[in-house]
């Protein structure tokens, strides 16, 4: 048993160090006021807001700062998730 725990904890520890991994939790800016759906392409997150805010997409970096806000050709009420 103790022969599987090691390798396993060496990888979860080599993958948390990982300097490229982004960072638990970030200062979203004022715009993304209720963030219901996220995707992550590399360094960038896409974000939108819950329902009223109609169909924006916003994209920070990995530090929450606001590098883009896109209107969708789109009617939406409520988004719930980003595919």
């Amino acid at each position: 048993m103790l022969r599987t725990l090691m390798p396993i904890s060496a990888l979860l520890l080599c993958c948390a160090c990982h300097p490229g991994a982004p960072p638990k939790t970030i200062r979203l800016p004022p715009a993304i006021s209720e963030a219901s759906g996220l995707s992550i392409r590399g360094d960038t997150f896409t974000w939108h807001n819950d329902s009223g805010d109609g169909p924006v997409l916003y994209t920070t970096d990995q530090h929450g700062t606001l590098l883009r806000q896109t209107t969708l050709a789109a009617t939406a009420r409520d988004n719930e998730d980003l595919t």
